[in-house]
């Protein structure tokens, strides 16, 4: 016959038969045996989508331990320490000695922005890194040669003709592109006739 929960008999013995041992039954007679399954336990709640905390208060008053020594992490969309899934699973009916092992999202993975620099000569110009995790910063160092100044930069804002040190944060890959260009020289003003430096002619 089908198998059926018993809280007395061991898993797999026999609860009982039909006919009931004891009765008289004719030759040849079908006898019908009834395994155990065990204890029925009892149903582990489901804590997926719950926090790590709320998850641990909802099975612990269950009657269920958490493994906290084999807390799996995997990432997620799911905020931090949000179950993602359990074993056993919510549902099922186990015998409250069952330790439930959780996977938990480690968060959002972060994204990664490549960062490369280029100018046309005249200076250099270089990158603290080439890659920053999302939320991070690169520093780009802009330095002219001597007679050169920045006329314009790209990817990177308020930049001196003089060069510096700047702090970017990328939101996206990113290309530093610095134009230099020769400075122009400060030559003295020409003197022009009747600024009274040239001498006079007598008539």
């Amino acid at each position: 016959g089908a198998a059926e929960y018993d809280e007395g008999v061991a898993k797999d013995k026999v609860i009982r038969t039909s006919p009931a041992a004891g009765d008289q039954v004719s030759k040849n007679s079908t006898v019908t045996y009834y395994l155990s399954l065990g204890k029925e336990g009892t149903e582990v709640p489901s804590v997926v989508g719950k926090s790590l905390s709320e998850a641990i208060s909802t099975l612990n008053g269950a009657g269920f331990e958490v493994d906290m020594n084999n807390l799996q992490y995997v990432s997620s969309d799911q905020p931090k320490d949000t179950v993602i899934s359990q074993l056993p699973t919510g549902g099922s009916k186990e015998d409250k000695s069952t330790v439930v092992t959780l996977t938990l999202s480690s968060g959002p993975q972060k994204k990664t922005f490549y960062v490369s620099v280029n100018s046309n000569g005249g200076g250099t110009v270089s990158a603290s890194a080439s890659s920053v995790e999302e939320g991070g910063q690169v520093t780009i160092t802009i330095t002219p040669y001597d007679g050169f100044v920045v006329a314009s930069a790209s990817g990177v804002d308020g930049v001196s003709p003089s060069g510096g040190t700047y702090t970017i944060r990328p939101t996206e890959d990113t290309t530093i592109y610095v134009d230099f260009q020769q400075s122009q020289p400060n030559n003295p003003e020409p003197n022009t006739p009747g600024n009274g430096n040239d001498p006079g002619t007598d008539p």
